[in-house]
């Protein structure tokens, strides 16, 4: 059941994500990248099957995933703009964009969204 659960999400977060890059012109390309987690993480091949399905499917886009140092430290990356997906756990995000949990004391960041939890 959890196997079919996280599938559905997979599924509905490629389907999510590629209507995203949909607006893409066939004459330019445009360029993403997906922070991920440690190579030796769940989120790096994640990324890199991600990455590699929407760039063959979306014409126009390449779309690259990159190690990342996981939730908080991918959270501060699209904080900064310096990149424009990324892998994150639920409770992390929400800590990031309220400034709660973990994250008591530091600024909220607020220019979060979710695509799939």
């Amino acid at each position: 059941m959890l196997k079919s659960k996280t599938i559905l999400v997979l599924v509905l977060a490629i389907s999510l994500v590629m209507g995203m890059f949909s607006f893409c012109m066939a004459a330019e390309r445009q360029f993403v990248a997906i922070a991920t987690g440690g190579t030796g993480g769940t989120y790096y091949p994640l990324g890199g099957a991600l990455a590699q399905m929407l760039s063959n499917n979306v014409e126009g886009l390449i779309v690259t995933a990159q190690s990342g140092n996981a939730s908080v430290a991918n959270c501060n990356l699209i904080s900064r703009g310096q990149i424009e997906t990324a892998f994150s756990q639920a409770n992390t995000t929400y800590w990031c964009y309220t400034a709660t949990g973990i994250l008591v004391g530091t600024e909220p960041i607020t220019n979060l969204r979710g695509i799939a939890s």
